[in-house]
């Protein structure tokens, strides 16, 4: 792909990470422009300051790259041979969706500054391009990003520890308070039989009563068990879990409620085993609850390096196309999937329902 390809030297590298204020040597910047004299004279400026680079001199040449994630930034310019930048923009955002594009053109105009501002553009540069600023540019860059790396681990850490703890309460119940009240309800019918025995029927039935309601209570406890840590800790935990949710919303819900896969997907991180349930579990409660579905499907899938769970339904879908931003499960399940490093969408169905679709890395979150 690139007409050049400039990667600076360890003394420029070290020099380009103090410069930054302390921030760590970050990846590669993707230059385009149809000059060569343009392309070559960036691409040094800004291997001289630290940056490796990679170039392109076209949209085609552009959008056929497949290195996206290495990506600090791009510098593209907006009149290109095969059509201007910003009606590229889009396709650029499906193939990296958080790449900080910086726009350099000799050619402003007010309807061009919309557009790109329109498109989340996170800069708008007049050629002949100011290197101090350009470098300025992507060192905020940089910055912004780490400072979002250390929240998004911090962030993490803080479900990590919740979800353990949650896990730990919901042990100590199914296991302690469980026993307990099991125990219970069997001395109440050895007393209710101990008193039938003895002809002492009134006080039986009370003994049988205890043991009623003891009983309801042991249900009570192993279902708030469940509901805090619905996932059992093992590869194939996930797998199962989604089965007998499928069935449970089948027979309570008067749905149809499939899963599409034989045997055990293998997850190894129960971390990520329980934030997928817990997302498939709110995509189908929406489905039949908002979307009104009689048919609801779930798919779990091992795709090399992600796993993929998707919900779809035969639902009514979203009124505006789109799901409301507003929704407190919907907001749940974007944060569940942020903490994942995964990607969330959600689409029409033939049927006129909604598919969502959640992909996330395998192994364990970091």
């Amino acid at each position: 792909m690139s007409v050049l390809s400039i990667v600076p030297t360890a003394s420029q590298r070290k020099g380009a990470v103090s410069m930054a204020a302390g921030t760590r040597w970050k990846s590669t910047v993707l230059l385009v422009d149809d000059e060569p004299d343009v392309l070559s004279s960036l691409s040094r400026i800004l291997a001289f300051r630290g940056y490796a680079v990679d170039t392109a001199s076209s949209i085609a040449e552009l959008l056929g790259q497949r290195r996206w994630e290495d990506y600090v930034a791009g510098v593209f310019d907006r009149r290109l041979p095969d059509g201007m930048i910003e009606e590229a923009i889009p396709a650029i955002r499906e193939r990296a969706p958080g790449l900080p594009i910086i726009i350099a053109t000799g050619y402003a105009d007010i309807d061009g500054t919309i557009k790109a501002l329109r498109e989340r553009v996170e800069d708008y540069l007049i050629k002949p391009v100011n290197p101090d600023l350009l470098t300025s540019r992507l060192r905020s860059i940089q910055e912004a990003r780490e400072a979002q790396d250390a929240i998004d681990r911090l962030e993490r850490e803080v479900i990590r520890a919740a979800e353990e703890e949650k896990r730990r309460v919901a042990l100590e119940i199914h296991d302690g308070l469980g026993s307990l009240l099991g125990g219970v309800g069997m001395l109440a019918r050895a007393l209710g039989n101990a008193l039938q025995e003895q002809g002492m029927s009134s006080h039986a039935e009370q003994a049988l009563s205890i043991e009623t309601h003891v009983l309801n209570g042991l249900r009570q406890a192993r279902a708030l068990s469940h509901g805090l840590y619905a996932v059992a800790e093992h590869p194939g935990g996930l797998s199962d879990s989604l089965r007998e949710m499928a069935a449970v919303l089948s027979e309570a819900e008067g749905v149809v409620c499939n899963c599409g896969w034989e045997g055990a997907v293998e997850v190894q991180d129960p971390i990520v085993s329980n934030h997928l349930f817990r997302i498939a579990q709110e995509a189908a409660r929406n489905a039949i609850k908002h979307g009104r579905a009689n048919v609801v499907r779930i798919d779990l899938r091992n795709r090399g390096a992600t796993i993929e769970l998707t919900v779809s339904d035969d639902g009514g879908g979203f009124e505006s196309g789109e799901p409301p931003a507003t929704g407190l499960g919907l907001r749940s399940m974007h944060y569940r999937c942020r903490a994942m490093d995964g990607n969330l969408a959600f689409s029409s169905t033939p049927e006129g329902g909604v598919e969502m679709r959640c992909s996330v890395p395998l192994g364990e979150l970091r």
